[in-house]
């Protein structure tokens, strides 16, 4: 725009009298404004089942993807170890340490919002970070139950005692890594907290690995019942630690972004 063209324009709206808008015009755009505003789309909770559903669409293609390479890596080490003659006494060592590893399949998803700065963009959808969160850990879960049948089938002719070996060496340790894993979760939020769930999984494998090599006798041993019993005391312990989940308060710079 010329400076000769923006003179002559101040000049002209300077000595134009501003007219008052009538009040009918008033009343008109008074009323198409609260037309516009009844026809708005209205917010609405979204429903826990719902948030599952749309994590399908945007993140179980690279959770499943990673899962099911690990499932596969597990298969071959498994399959090669089953052409020794002493794989027998090694397979609940096997399949706890193999329950283990599925369970730490979720740690890539803990907190990466926070790592690639992609809270405050989730925080504009006003969706409740806990609950985005506890979807995410449905969509893996779903791959987990998918790994360990798996496991289990392929190991199942093998098994000597196959619901202890189950109850025993694949689901509490699984349950054991998954409830570790979230408590540490819901106490330290900061980046370090993964590090420090994998570290105490792998201390998981550790141990069960040297129980199940070392004190197989003596835990084959143990009733049925006492193995379901662990195993609903893990299972409730982890439904505990979802609750908590959902019930986090979120910090002070989103308090206003986010709605429960």
């Amino acid at each position: 725009m010329s400076r000769d063209f923006q003179q002559r324009l101040k000049s002209g709206l300077s000595t134009t009298a501003m007219s008052e808008p009538s009040q009918a015009h008033l009343d008109e755009t008074i009323r198409l404004s609260r037309l516009a505003y009844a026809s708005r789309r209205k917010m609405r909770r979204i429903s826990t089942l719902e948030m599952i559903t749309s994590q399908i669409q945007f993140v179980a293609r690279s959770v499943w993807i990673l899962q099911g390479f690990a499932l596969l890596c597990l298969c071959v080490v498994m399959g090669v170890s089953m052409a020794s003659e002493q794989f027998a006494n090694t397979l609940p060592a096997f399949v706890s340490v193999s329950a283990v590893f599925v369970s730490m399949t979720a740690l890539p998803f803990y907190g990466r919002s926070r790592r690639y700065k992609m809270r405050e963009v989730e925080s504009t959808t006003r969706i409740s970070h806990p609950r985005l969160m506890l979807a995410k850990l449905c969509v893996v879960g779903i791959g987990d139950v998918v790994c360990l049948a798996v496991i289990t089938l392929f190991t199942f002719g093998k098994m000597t005692a196959p619901a202890q070996t189950i109850l025993m060496f694949i689901l509490l340790p699984f349950l054991l890594s998954c409830t570790v894993s979230l408590f540490i979760r819901n106490c330290i939020k900061e980046e370090h907290g993964i590090y420090i769930s994998a570290g105490l999984c792998i201390g998981i494998g550790v141990i069960y690995w040297t129980m199940a090599t070392r004190l197989q006798p003596v835990l084959m041993k143990l009733s049925i019942g006492l193995s379901i019993a662990i195993c609903m005391l893990l299972i409730l312990a982890l439904v505990f630690e979802c609750r908590r989940l959902l019930r986090q308060i979120p910090s002070s710079d989103l308090q206003e972004a986010l709605m429960y």
